[in-house]
């Protein structure tokens, strides 16, 4: 499929991780159709899951040092559960192509032990796959932001749920409304 550019700037509150969060909420339950196009973005790991579920054809890309930050287990999990990933910059790194649509859902293993934005973004993606998700992780690092997914999902009416080492996810639809963003206090100097 071709590759169209359309230029796209926003601009975050002092948290992106939490605007992240919404923003891939509301557009998972926002859109069923798109046209493919270039994005020039730094949510590369959420984008990289939940594109994988928009029909289209997508290209992730951007700054060198995003080039460096590693998708790999992430693109695993997505290849296993049906998604067409491809790592153009090498495998496990960006620039990242998809034709979205596919992801079915399903169980899957997963290594969240570099990231848990690894797991976080399958947890996006499973309210937009064909059937449940459900996650096993072996390793987690920063269970705090995976319980902030969680909690965002439940607050746009998504059913999302843990079990010990065990996360499911029910595909559907969520809902929009007005979501107070807290700040990033990670990332405070």
């Amino acid at each position: 499929l071709p590759l169209s550019v359309l230029p796209l700037a926003m601009t975050l509150p002092d948290s992106a991780w939490s605007a992240t969060y919404v923003l891939l909420l509301l557009w998972t339950g926002a859109l069923s159709t798109a046209v493919g196009f270039l994005l020039w973005i730094g949510v590369l790991r959420f984008l990289t899951a939940v594109l994988c579920t928009i029909p289209g054809a997508w290209r992730l890309d951007g700054v060198p040092r995003l080039r460096q930050r590693p998708v790999g287990p992430l693109v695993q999990a997505l290849r296993q559960l049906g998604a067409d990933v491809k790592c153009v910059g090498g495998e496990g790194l960006a620039p990242i192509e998809i034709v979205g649509g596919w992801l079915r859902g399903g169980s899957v293993a997963l290594d969240a032990g570099e990231s848990s934005q690894f797991l976080s973004a399958l947890l996006l993606a499973g309210l937009g796959a064909r059937e449940p998700l459900e996650v096993t992780v072996a390793r987690l690092t920063s269970r705090p932001y995976v319980d902030l997914t969680l909690e965002a999902i439940g607050a746009t009416g998504g059913r999302a749920s843990r079990r010990g080492d065990r996360f499911r996810v029910e595909p559907g639809p969520v809902r929009g409304g007005v979501y107070r963003v807290e700040p990033d206090l990670s990332s405070a100097g």
